[in-house]
């Protein structure tokens, strides 16, 4: 009678521990399963955001190749400009130093008539 009274508290024990392993394995594939799902939302929305950074990582190389270009545009017109203008200057000093020397109003000397009357 104490062993059959033994066996049915083991047995009812053990019912019990078993009980409480399916109802925390249960637990444990639920929050297994819950982790997944954050893991692979959290998965796509990084490849997402892999793939947006690729896209603007391809624009920001064209935006800075254009602006290194139109740099290159402004410092060839900034140098053509200045070339012409050096031309432009040299030319005008050409023409002024060639340009014949004419005085005017009557010719000579300011006061030269004055003096050789006084010579006479």
């Amino acid at each position: 009678l104490v062993i059959r009274h033994k066996n049915q508290k083991l047995s009812a024990e053990i019912h019990s521990q078993i009980q409480k392993y399916d109802t925390d394995i249960t637990a444990k594939k639920t929050e297994v399963n819950d982790a997944k799902a954050k893991f692979d939302s959290q998965n796509a929305t990084l490849e997402d955001l892999k793939m947006s950074a690729d896209t603007l990582g391809r624009e920001w190389d064209t935006i800075e190749a254009q602006r290194v270009r139109e740099e290159q545009e402004r410092e060839e017109f900034e140098r053509l400009r200045h070339e012409a203008a050096t031309r432009i200057q040299a030319r005008w000093k050409g023409y002024w130093q060639r340009k014949p020397k004419t005085t005017k109003g009557k010719g000579g000397k300011k006061g030269a008539k004055g003096k050789s009357k006084e010579k006479k």
